[in-house]
């Protein structure tokens, strides 16, 4: 137990030491989004996930005004336009972008075939 907590504890050091600079700005607003930038990426690498120095670099960039959210999700998309849709350095990847949509509806392709065949199954009853 004593090995996981401490590998746990310097994994955390770690993910809040990646916006460290940021963690007594004297704008409010740039420390809220050095930190959710931080736990965002820190839930990444909770699942075993990656992050490319490209989008640590557009989080600087969001986190100091540089860019807008819309920005970092229009340079992600162009990103991902040039890459593979599933690579062993994720991203993380905006609500609101090509890769989710494109999942959304797989997902409901097989939900609807999972309702499909429970709903086949009490019939044949």
């Amino acid at each position: 137990m004593l090995a996981i907590s401490h590998i746990f504890s310097n994994f955390i050091r770690k993910i809040m030491g990646l916006f460290e600079e940021y963690k007594n700005h004297p704008d409010k607003a740039v420390r809220e989004r050095a930190n959710n930038w931080g736990a965002a990426i820190g839930l990444q690498n909770v699942d075993g996930l990656s992050v490319s120095e490209f989008l640590i670099q557009l989080a600087r960039q969001q986190i100091e005004g540089e860019v807008t959210m819309d920005e970092v999700t229009q340079r992600l998309n162009e990103h991902y336009e040039h890459s593979k849709l599933y690579s062993s350095t994720y991203e993380i990847v905006p609500p609101n972008s090509e890769m989710i949509k494109r999942m959304k509806e797989e997902n409901e392709l097989v939900d609807q075939r999972c309702i499909n065949r429970i709903e086949l199954s009490y019939t044949v009853r």
